[in-house]
């Protein structure tokens, strides 16, 4: 059985009788809007089970403590829940569009104290989309939650004064951790040497087959990422299935139907079907010049 040393403390104790105040703090319910409802008490959790299951075969649980988790990159978010935090694609287009903010008011800024003076009403009203977009930016937190005394995997999610957890899944849906890469490629100047590199993230495979990425991507890391899957992986009670260099996670069922995760590479068969549409394109336009 799984111990949360430090992190989850022993089981509460019984609910008090009607009219005694309790010290307890309400509980959170996930998909729900607000952090719950005053003086409600939640029953206490199940326990967990002896051990996770994956394609049918058990795996015995092991003992982990906060400072391991911690010592992971997660960290908490509040009693018994730990956070996993990435940026979200709102949060990267809220950065996109504050540093385009940026950029336009720099310009500006530049053209009023070099050259054209009458640029100066402009440049004032540039710190308004500059200003709102950092308010966006600034106001937005969302992260995946790991709640461990209900057992849930949940998304938290904050901007501004709406703040509220969605369900992703329970611990028992979450077949296996892993990681996924994604190849790059950067060229320097117009006749310069091309550059390849890889970066890697770790990613939560579900019961059902999706793919739930829940790390950024980070260049040529994929010990960190590793690392993140295998805590997170002892946590769930899930499988861990190691991450390999320049290759992504691949989801298939077995004959007797259990979810079967491996690592592979990429398949390059979408590079030869573009290939063949070019040369198929190329080849029609050459016969209809010769049938003109």
């Amino acid at each position: 059985m799984v111990e949360f040393d430090d992190v989850v403390s022993s089981p509460p104790p019984p609910p008090p009788s009607r009219g005694q105040k309790t010290g307890r703090m309400p509980s959170v319910v996930a998909g729900s809007w607000g952090a719950g409802v005053s003086g409600r008490v939640m029953p206490p959790p199940p326990p967990p089970p002896s051990g996770g299951a994956f394609a049918g075969n058990g795996r015995a649980g092991s003992t982990i403590t906060s400072a391991d988790l911690l010592a992971s990159g997660l960290q908490t978010a509040g009693p018994g829940r730990l956070k996993v935090d990435l940026t979200t694609p709102l949060e990267k287009l809220f950065l996109i569009v504050f540093l385009l903010a940026c950029v336009l008011t720099g310009l500006l800024l530049m053209t009023v104290l070099l050259e054209d003076k009458s640029a100066l009403p402009m440049f004032f009203s540039s710190l308004i989309p500059l200003g709102i977009s950092f308010w966006l930016y600034w106001w937005t937190d969302n992260y995946y939650v790991v709640d461990l005394r209900n057992r849930m995997f949940l998304f938290h999610f904050h901007f501004g004064p709406i703040d509220f957890d969605w369900s992703v899944a329970p611990f028992g849906k979450i077949a296996a951790c892993t990681t996924t890469s994604v190849h790059k490629t950067s060229k320097q100047g117009k006749h310069g040497p091309t550059r390849h590199w890889w970066e890697y993230a770790t990613v939560v495979v579900l019961d059902s087959g999706k793919i739930i990425p829940v790390s950024d991507f980070s260049r040529e890391n994929l010990n960190a990422a590793n690392l993140l899957a295998e805590k997170l992986a002892r946590v769930f009670q899930a499988k861990h299935v190691s991450g390999r260099s320049q290759c992504i996670p691949v989801v298939k069922r077995d004959s007797r139907g259990n979810l079967v995760v491996t690592q592979e590479q990429p398949s390059q068969l979408w590079l030869l079907m573009v290939v063949l549409v070019v040369f198929g394109v190329f080849l029609i336009g050459n016969l209809a010049d010769k049938f003109r």
